[in-house]
């Protein structure tokens, strides 16, 4: 032990010696391996504590972070305390919680090791530092207490009420399966969870989302922050849902299909609702025709490979073949073009990329409509009806769009002659319908 550490140490055992000699009453009741104790609540100077590197809010950030060998090596050190403490204040909702501390005060103590390292409480120790304070407030655990104990009481503390922070979707991700490493039973992660109904369900999930989420990050060269999948949450709830379908069912070439077809999707920007449309052969069949059909250059070209020579081929015609989604999405997260700074990658999309954005968009809806109608069981009329407002819009808009920078009037007349061609062919079926 340091003597830094030695003298924290003896500090603290002073000032809980001192909590005794006042008689002092304030105490904090936590859980503490199964039982209840109720623990002396002493008040320390904020330099005493020691921000905890093993903060589960914190593991994906560490992980990404540039200094974590630094963090990893000596997490006492003072630039190790430093880069714990900037990403704590980068937390989500760090400001709002820094506000309601300025305006109500310490409204519960942290909790504390007999070496003052912060078990709970780590946002608002550097919360209460930036406000300048002289004094907080924190509970003080047995002399006894492991590293398992720790976890144990982190877990149990911040899945109550009393968090004034969630923990983001991913760190509650690598918490869960830190948890079940360290020995704990599916059962006990349960318990610290807050889960009655479905747990088993629940745990198997969440696994499975974190194996997505691993698999994708092994894409890139470089490291791709966790952070990224912190929005994603439903879309990778939604595509798990239904590549568990598609493996029930026997297609696990199918699930791995629709499983890159949507990670694709989610890293270009569409919307949950329009990635949930998408299905295994959505590439296949929506996009790559689709494009195929304008004036532009597929980007998606080079993923679609050589179809191996077939004696079907002859007679049937040659099927389409499956573009190599996770190639595209391998290719995506390694594009500079792609990536910010932080290295997230960034909103405003390469035209290629802009575009299949755009034609997955206009499929996804197309799909929409289309389940819709069959769900209203509509006729072939309320098609058309449906087709007829959406141009009646564009017949609206058209002269303030035309104006526009960027409008581009032959991919529109383009697109026009297409109506055209589909509206004569459709008008010449009817009248030889009618004839019959």
């Amino acid at each position: 032990m340091s003597q830094s550490n030695h003298s924290r140490r003896e500090a603290i055992e002073r000032t809980l010696e001192d909590y005794k000699q006042s008689g002092a009453t304030r105490r904090e009741s936590i859980q503490y391996r199964g039982q209840w104790r109720s623990l002396e609540v002493i008040r320390v100077q904020p330099s005493l504590l020691l921000l905890n590197n093993n903060n589960n809010r914190l593991t994906a950030q560490l992980a990404d972070h540039p200094s974590r060998s630094v963090v990893i090596e000596d997490p006492l050190s003072a630039e190790a305390q430093e880069v714990l403490q900037a990403l704590l204040a980068n937390t989500e909702k760090f400001q709002d919680l820094k506000t309601e501390l300025k305006v109500l005060g310490q409204q519960n103590p942290g909790l504390i090791s007999r070496d003052g390292l912060l078990i709970n409480g780590n946002t608002r120790v550097v919360a209460l530092r930036q406000l300048g304070v002289d004094g907080i407030d924190v509970a003080v655990l047995p002399i006894d207490a492991t590293n398992d104990d720790y976890l144990d009481m982190e877990m149990s503390l911040q899945m109550t009420t009393l968090t004034h922070q969630d923990y983001t979707f991913t760190n509650e991700l690598l918490m869960m399966r830190k948890y079940l490493v360290l020995g704990h039973s599916e059962e006990e992660l349960a318990v610290r969870m807050g889960w009655v109904r479905n747990a088993k369900k629940k745990i198997d999930q969440a696994d499975r989302l974190l194996t997505i989420i691993e698999e994708v990050r092994t894409l890139s060269e470089s490291a791709l922050p966790y952070q990224i999948f912190d929005n994603k949450k439903q879309h990778l709830k939604d595509l798990d849902d239904e590549y568990e379908r598609l493996k029930r069912e026997g297609d696990v070439q199918a699930a791995e299909a629709m499983k890159w077809n949507r990670v694709a999707a989610m890293f270009l920007g569409v919307a949950k609702d329009q990635v949930r449309t998408i299905d295994e052969d959505f590439f296949e069949n929506r996009i790559v025709p689709r494009i195929d059909d304008t004036e532009n250059t597929n980007p998606l070209s080079g993923y679609v490979g050589d179809r191996k020579n077939d004696p079907l081929d002859e007679l049937l015609g040659e099927a389409p073949k499956r573009p190599d989604m996770k190639s595209f999405v391998k290719e995506l997260l390694n594009d500079e073009g792609m990536k910010q700074d932080d290295g997230t990658i960034t909103k405003d999309l390469p035209s290629d990329y802009s575009l299949i954005e755009k034609t997955i968009r206009l499929a996804a809806e197309e799909i929409i409509t289309e389940n819709k109608l069959e769900d209203y069981r509509a006729e072939p009329a309320e098609i058309l009806r449906e087709i007829r407002m959406n141009l009646d819009q564009v017949f609206e808009k058209f002269p303030e769009v035309s104006r526009l920078q960027g409008f581009d009037a032959s991919k529109f007349d383009f697109e026009l002659r297409k109506v055209r061609q589909v509206v004569d062919n459709l008008s010449s079926r009817v009248k030889a319908a009618g004839e019959n």
